[in-house]
């Protein structure tokens, strides 16, 4: 039976993962800081992109990188995807907090943007394992 690890699904959404942050990067250190001439919806959209994208680079992260774990404490496939969306929100969330509080400024539009990104990979995730169980790759 070959492992999730080998298969070419996988590998597309570590690579979507990648992606995402390094897109986080470029948002952060080329977008925004040329975005003076940009409409306010585009800036809106730089304000929030690096909480959507780390939604997304997170939960597939937290999948690819930490699937043993989960596997070995008896989750299913489908109970990884779900348990690797929650860790990245709750973990986005947490960070939005202990920005705040620095802060004194919580912006509900950044936990937002985190979340929806992490369900986008959820679905991501659980079409990559239907796709695999689909071909026999591995078993729930």
């Amino acid at each position: 039976m070959t492992e999730i690890v080998r298969s070419a699904h996988y590998r597309i959404a570590e690579l979507i993962g990648f992606i995402a942050f390094v897109a986080i990067f470029l948002v952060n250190f080329y977008f925004r800081p040329n975005s003076a001439n940009m409409s306010a919806t585009v800036k809106w959209f730089l304000g929030v992109a690096p909480n959507f994208l780390g939604g997304i680079g997170l939960t597939i992260s937290i999948f690819v990188y930490r699937f043993n774990v989960f596997k070995k404490r008896g989750l299913t496939l489908y109970k990884t995807c779900i348990a690797s969306a929650l860790i990245s929100s709750i973990g986005l969330l947490v960070w939005e907090s202990i920005r705040a509080i620095g802060s004194f400024f919580f912006d509900s539009e950044d936990v937002i943007m985190s979340t929806v990104g992490s369900a986008l990979s959820l679905v991501l995730l659980v079409l990559l394992v239907n796709m695999n169980i689909r071909k026999g790759n591995f078993d729930l």
